[in-house]
């Protein structure tokens, strides 16, 4: 059974939402830890770097959300 777009997109939403959260808090711990001795070059490298990669698993969320609906025979 299909979900219809707008319950795709309620689902969706929450996910993406819930996902950014636990990812910057990730990305934001993960950092501390790594980067104590870092120069602030590559803690910058790091930021930039990660600041971006969240948009690769939020394209997926994205295309299931948008995709069309099955027609029903």
């Amino acid at each position: 059974m299909a979900l219809p777009t707008r319950a795709r997109k309620l689902i969706g939403t929450f996910l993406l939402l819930a996902f950014i959260i636990v990812y910057a808090f990730l990305i934001m711990l993960l950092g501390v830890r790594l980067l104590e001795d870092a120069s602030q070059v590559f803690s910058i490298i790091y930021y930039v770097v990660t600041g971006c990669a969240w948009a690769f698993p939020a394209m997926l969320i994205l295309k299931w959300m948008l995709r069309p609906d099955v027609p029903q025979s």
